[in-house]
């Protein structure tokens, strides 16, 4: 092999490895920015459930402070909700509602407000904030 030869294939492997490299990347970016995806879509579905269970209880008005109690303080574990998503992320949420107000057309009720938060490495990170309003039954 004359040292042409030898010098074009040490180019055209080089010129391999540095695709491969950024292929490998793209992949692992991609990989990475779909797991973010994921993350917030779970987020925002905990909510939404969330929402549904609210309006669920709607009919037991009075007691919405007794069957939410225990979920207003994020920093105190026994006091807030957690569930665990498909991808193994574990979401923590608040819900807090407000005292009773005016709301359309006359009627009166409270709004709950959800706070959904994800722990990584011990710190917690709100990842989404959702309202669901209640009316009181006449």
């Amino acid at each position: 092999m004359s040292m042409g030869q030898a010098m074009l294939a040490l180019a055209a492997l080089t010129l391999f490895m540095y695709t491969a490299v950024n292929v490998n990347r793209i992949y692992v970016a991609s990989a990475a920015e779909s797991i973010a995806q994921q993350r917030a879509k779970d987020a925002v579905n905990y909510a939404q459930t969330l929402s549904e269970q609210i309006y669920a209880v709607a009919s037991q008005y009075d007691q919405l402070d007794t069957i939410y109690l225990n979920a207003g303080d994020i920093n105190d574990p026994t006091k807030r909700l957690s569930y665990i998503t498909s991808i193994q992320d574990t979401l923590f949420a608040t819900v807090v509602f407000s005292a009773e107000q005016l709301m359309l057309h006359g009627a009166s009720g409270r709004v709950a407000t959800i706070t959904v938060y994800s722990s990584r490495d011990g710190v917690l990170t709100q990842r989404v904030q959702s309202t669901a309003a209640v009316i009181k039954p006449e």
